[in-house]
């Protein structure tokens, strides 16, 4: 017994049922909004359904048309076309094909009718649907065609032009019917697209015509050259006619596709021709008494003059029969005038009338006007000349030419544009100056369209209505005088004087006068606002800047003075100089501005405060004429750049004793080694023990040598790291048990916090702190107190705890501030040098080591009052140096250079210069992968010595964000800001951006070189 449906299933089965008329009324929204008819039909021929459109078609709603024969669409004559159809579609299941429908009305119409077999799911057919498409207003189209065609045909056949048409693609030549008869031939013989036309239609012209045509063919095919000549022809039937033929190209883009073209029989025309020339000698009298010269050329000679035209060259006419036209004219118009003859007689386009110099007989020039026509003379194509003496008029012209032109000179000299116009506002003159002023091309001003002129003008103007409103008023009133100013759209601006133009006291237009004071202007602009940029970026600059006079009294100060000197700008104003920067009551010796004042150039000096503060003074004078009263008066804290000098001092001294301390180390080895040997050899043959005693002392100074040459190769880059992972504070408290310290030294240790396992090297590092100690305890003869400190501190902009910072304070004597640069130099000391004392090496071998492991050592210490040695471990960096187990070391011996610059050919300029420079070089577009060769490097143990950062790059960081990055990333070496812009913040203040040094573009191989040799030797 079948369950009865749940409640829940009879719910779904209703909300399906809801679902599908939807989706069913949706399709019906959709097919009847459909411009298409649209029906469906059952296998009996009756329509069960019909979109609007199809109702529509046929004049009927869609109610009325349901259950339906489909026969009430066709009439009995359409009847057996659509069983066609309908038994297509039982054999293939489809048909699409054009049916003529009938409406309501009676009228018929034309469709394309798209019917498909509707199947059930056991694909038996069901029934049928079918689109319909009505084509009325395409078949009205063909039929307005088919029409044209036809009169076309008979507009050919009654004008005798035949047309052609060549398709040089498929190399297919067609005729029409007028083209057929003109040859004599068959319509169809040849048959369309035959190429044999070519060959049948050149037959019918003469042998002497023929390749002139064909190659006038050819050279439209290949160049598109059109083509139009009047030649003989002589039909298949013998028929004797002339036609004229014509032919030019059809292009798709920069192909030539098509060569289309027509023929004409023009023999009639040319009957008419002949016989106006056997009319000819009826008018000779009349030529022979005309007011013009009259000639004839035939094959480059002279067939005929008339009387005028001999006494315009002063020759005999029997002189000049059969004589080379080309010989009575100019030699500089020869040329011209033979490219006009041979030109016109090939029926090419030619000026009808020029003008050319003909020389007569008793050798004056004549200046001729030649107007010439083709004419046929004695059944050969010859040319009529009619000549005109123009020589009086031309000299008129060269003297009024010669008058305009001094004008013009004159003119185009001046600085002002000038513009003449008549009493109608037409341009009659202008110079160069206006047009080049008013950005107007030469053929507009001299079509004298004052309309485009204008229209031009104004639109280049700010305030174009009160310009309109000018010159209207002035054509008004035409005695006035004007002068304006007005400015444009592009910020120039133009002083605008008008006057009438005078000829005998009568008005006979107007001048205009321009003049581009935009520079003027501007400048006057550009200065006051040049004085509050100056006096903004005076007050901006980092330097502490004053004016003073020869009397060391300040003038004006910058605000740089609080930062400088811890004085306000009006604190400062009214004292003497030497006061404030060296506490003085009478100025210094070698005193820049008493240099200044001898010299009338730019003298400096450095100097060093007691504050251990590095000054720069530079005083240059401020030039007036030839009278020089004040000076510009620079501070600069140059403190930072020493420190910097002096690092780079010491990393070149530190590379040349590494590479001296390697090699001597490698050599004194093995002549220790010998030394020792032979030693211990000794030692066991002697038994006394006072040679016992002697051998030991011998013993412990190779020991003691042999610890100085482990320090040597620890100096050296040879000296490679074996790392694992290890605890600081393990380290720093071996290092303190090992230290052979007084009792009345105390020795503290003070952890902040929790410091990570880092991977580093044990022995190196304990070496390193070893010598630290060692050094505080030496310096504390008398007891004292060693504190050191271990933190972890964040870099800006990283999360993790990335350094590592150990502080090693002691109470000791200190060091003098003229030591305090050398501490770390390989044998400076100042102890008193003895074996036992040791030779100056313990600070040096520990900034070697703690180099290698990434990080850097600092010393901060007054005479008498301590030392504090700060060590600098930078956690990220030790984790990704390379140990010894790990990779090979890859030391570069070049400088290595960094380079990041967008425009890849100064790019490849810098890398060049570079290369010049025996560098090393990595070259990047943008700011991300320079990082990623900065991290590459460090990975192969490669230190990158110096960047070079563009500061603009399109799309991406530039050389300020990216030397932040590289900072944060660990990149200790020098950096270089790169731009084009000399007000760029970071090229006037690089130092506050955290950059070495700055280049401005563009600069020389020298500038460059200059630059570059602050940080590495050249």
């Amino acid at each position: 017994m079948t369950e009865k449906p749940t409640y829940e299933e009879l719910e779904k089965i209703a909300n399906e049922r809801i679902n599908l008329k939807k989706q069913l009324k949706l399709l019906s929204l959709a097919v009847n909004q459909s411009s298409e008819g649209i029906a469906v039909i059952d296998l009996d021929g009756n329509l069960e359904y019909s979109n609007n459109a199809f109702a529509k078609m046929h004049g009927y709603s869609a109610e009325e048309l349901v259950g339906k024969k489909i026969s009430i669409f066709h009439t009995p004559e359409q009847m057996p076309h659509v069983e066609v159809a309908n038994l297509e579609i039982k054999q293939t299941g489809s048909f699409k094909g054009e049916i003529w429908h009938v409406k309501r009305d009676g009228t018929v119409f034309p469709t394309i009718m798209h019917n498909s077999l509707i199947l059930d799911e056991e694909n038996k057919p069901i029934g049928i649907m079918g689109t319909l498409l009505d084509i009325s207003d395409i078949k009205q189209t063909e039929e307005a065609l088919q029409i044209s065609e036809r009169l076309l045909k008979a507009a050919q056949g009654l004008s005798k032009v035949g047309g052609w048409e060549f398709d040089l693609e498929r190399q297919t030549m067609t005729w029409t019917e007028e083209t057929y008869r003109i040859h004599g031939m068959t319509i169809g013989n040849p048959a369309p697209g035959s190429p044999e036309h070519i060959e049948k239609s050149s037959d019918c012209y003469p042998p002497e015509d023929r390749a002139i045509i064909l190659e006038a063919f050819r050279h439209c095919c290949e160049h598109g050259i059109p083509y139009d000549m009047e030649v003989p022809f002589t039909s298949v039937k013998g028929r004797k006619m002339w036609i004229r033929t014509q032919a030019s190209a059809v292009w798709e883009g920069k192909r030539i596709v098509k060569v289309i073209g027509n023929i004409m029989d023009i023999t009639e025309r040319k009957q008419v021709a002949i016989s106006l020339q056997e009319s000819q000698e009826k008018y000779r009298v009349l030529v022979e008494n005309a007011n013009e010269g009259i000639a004839v050329t035939q094959d480059g000679v002279i067939k005929f003059m008339n009387q005028k035209s001999s006494a315009l060259l002063g020759f005999p006419r029997k002189e000049l029969l059969l004589k080379p036209f080309i010989k009575l004219v100019h030699p500089d118009d020869q040329q011209m005038a033979m490219q006009h003859y041979v030109k016109r007689l090939k029926g090419e386009e030619t000026p009808e009338v020029y003008k050319l110099r003909c020389i007569a007989k008793n050798g004056d020039i004549k200046w001729v006007e030649n107007n010439g026509v083709v004419i046929t003379w004695e059944d050969k194509p010859a040319t009529l000349h009619l000549l005109t003496d123009i020589t009086e008029q031309k000299q008129a012209e060269e003297e009024r030419e010669q008058a305009l032109s001094q004008l013009r000179t004159t003119l185009d000299a001046t600085a002002d544009g000038i513009l003449v116009v008549d009493m109608n506002g037409k341009i009659v003159l202008f110079n160069k100056r206006f047009e080049k002023m008013w950005k107007l091309q030469t053929s507009i001003l001299n079509s004298q369209d004052d309309d485009q002129v204008l229209a031009l003008a104004i639109d280049q103007l700010k305030n174009p209505d009160a310009f309109l409103t000018k010159v209207k008023k002035l054509y008004a009133d035409s005695v006035a005088k004007s002068f304006d100013t007005i400015d444009f759209k592009d910020g120039r601006i133009f002083e605008r004087y008008s006057r009438p133009h005078l000829l005998n006291d009568e008005v006979i237009g107007r001048v205009w006068s321009f003049r581009d004071v935009t520079d003027r202007k501007l400048a006057e602009v550009a200065l006051e606002k040049a004085k509050k940029q100056w006096e903004t970026t005076f007050d901006a600059m980092s330097d502490w800047v004053c004016i003073i006079n020869k009397d060391h009294e300040i003038i004006q100060s910058n605000k740089a003075s609080e930062s400088i000197i811890n004085l306000s700008p009006d604190q400062v104003v009214g004292r003497r100089c030497y006061e404030i920067v060296h506490g003085m009551d009478v100025s210094i010796l070698d005193c820049p501005l008493e240099k200044a004042i001898k010299s009338s150039r730019l003298e400096s000096m450095e100097f060093k405060t007691a504050e251990n503060r590095w000054l720069q003074i530079a005083v240059e004078p401020i030039k007036n004429s030839t009278k020089t009263d004040l000076f510009v008066h620079i501070v600069r804290d140059i403190t930072e750049l020493k420190e910097k000098e002096n690092e780079i001092s010491l990393l070149q001294k530190e590379k040349a004793f590494s590479i001296l301390s390697g090699g001597i180390a490698h050599d004194y080895n093995n002549l220790l080694t010998i030394i020792w040997g032979n030693i211990c050899i000794l030692k066991e043959e002697m038994s006394h023990p006072s040679q016992q005693e002697l051998f030991n002392d011998v013993e412990e100074a190779c020991r003691q040598a042999r610890d100085l040459t482990h320090q040597f190769i620890t100096l050296s880059h040879v000296a490679l790291l074996k790392k694992t992972s290890y605890n600081i504070e393990d380290i720093l408290s071996s290092a303190i048990e090992k230290t052979d310290k007084a009792k009345d030294i105390e020795i503290s240790m003070d952890i902040k916090g929790k410091i990570p396992s880092i991977e580093l090297d044990p022995d190196g590092l304990a070496l390193a702190f070893e010598n630290i100690i060692c050094n505080a305890v030496e310096a504390m003869p008398d007891g004292g107190r060693l504190e050191i400190l271990v933190k972890t501190e964040t870099v800006a902009g990283q999360q993790d705890e990335s350094l590592i910072k150990i502080f090693f304070k002691d109470s000791g004597v200190g060091v003098s501030i003229h030591d305090i640069d050398s501490v770390f130099d390989p044998y400076f000391t100042t102890k008193e040098l003895s074996i036992q004392k040791g030779g100056g090496l313990g600070l040096a071998v520990s900034q070697s080591i703690v180099r290698k492991h990434g990080g850097n050592i600092r010393i901060a210490s007054k005479l008498g009052q301590g030392t504090t040695i700060t060590v600098n471990l930078p956690i990220t960096d030790l984790k990704q140096i390379v140990s010894l187990d790990q990779k090979e070391s890859f030391q570069l011996k070049k400088p290595v250079i960094l380079v990041m610059e967008d425009d890849p050919s100064l790019r490849k300029l810098i890398t060049r210069m570079l290369k010049d420079f025996d560098c090393e070089v990595f070259s990047t577009s943008h700011g991300k992968s320079a990082i990623e060769l900065f991290f590459n490097t460090a990975h192969k143990n490669i230190e990158i010595d110096i960047v070079l950062l563009d500061q603009n790059i399109k799309g991406g960081m530039g050389g300020i964000e990216t030397l932040k990055n590289l900072r944060e990333s660990g990149f200790q070496g020098k950096a270089i800001v790169v731009t084009g812009s000399p007000f760029s913040p970071a090229i006037i203040d690089f130092k506050k951006y955290g950059f070495d040094a700055n280049l401005l573009k563009p600069f020389s191989k020298d500038d460059f070189k200059s630059v570059i040799g602050k940080f590495i030797s050249l």
